[in-house]
């Protein structure tokens, strides 16, 4: 007898509007395929990496910007309130758009989550030649079907590490990292994974022993 397949979870597109360096930036992850990011300095490789931690982590204080502070970090990532990150994901239980928005200078460069049920698709962040800001977007998306829940960032950790039945009535599984339970030493260990393995320039001996241990030892 055959085995049943696994679930599969993936990221298909990323997009960054209005973020750090980058105006509008389409990354096609599609599965089965690779993406090399190649090009000169400060061109905004490494951004486009360090920014997914806004929708995978918690809060501020489990992500790692080098040595910029907070405050400073979001002013750079979301500007204005016209400015995204946005991921397409597959899971077994359908595609949907998980992303984040800037709310401006005026709330000290805050930012705020969202899932959508439906695809990512580019051209809904641009009206008439601009970018739009994120009242049209929600508006724009409601026009064409796609339902959006806002969340808080304690919701979209539940949402994205398996507890989505705590989230808005579970009516959705958004579920990208599975998890026994979110609040165990599980996600520390995910985070430092993520973190060693795409956000340091360097990895030494010693971190990469004790990151293969702690990988282990779960």
């Amino acid at each position: 007898m055959k085995k049943s397949p696994k679930p599969r979870y993936a990221v298909m597109q990323y997009l960054l509007v209005n973020s750090g360096r980058h105006l509008l930036t389409h990354l096609p992850l599609f599965a089965g395929k690779s993406l090399s990011i190649a090009g000169s300095n400060n061109l905004g490789k490494t951004q486009a990496l360090n920014s997914l931690q806004f929708l995978f982590f918690t809060n501020q204080t489990h992500m790692s910007f080098g040595q910029y502070d907070s405050k400073t970090s979001r002013a750079f990532y979301f500007p204005a309130d016209n400015s995204y990150l946005a991921m397409e994901v597959w899971t077994p239980n359908g595609i949907y758009i998980v992303g984040a928005h800037g709310k401006g200078a005026g709330s000290g460069y805050e930012y705020e989550l969202f899932v959508a049920k439906g695809e990512l698709d580019v051209e809904d962040f641009k009206v008439n030649g601009m970018l739009r800001p994120y009242k049209s977007l929600f508006t724009h998306w409601a026009s064409k079907g796609i339902e959006v829940m806002f969340l808080s960032r304690d919701e979209m950790r539940q949402m994205l590490y398996g507890e989505y039945s705590k989230v808005k009535h579970g009516r959705w599984d958004v579920t990208m990292v599975p998890l026994a339970n979110a609040n165990e030493r599980r996600y520390h260990v995910f985070r430092q994974v993520y973190r060693n393995l795409l956000t340091q320039q360097t990895l030494r001996a010693k971190e990469m022993k004790d990151l293969i241990l702690n990988i282990f030892s779960e």
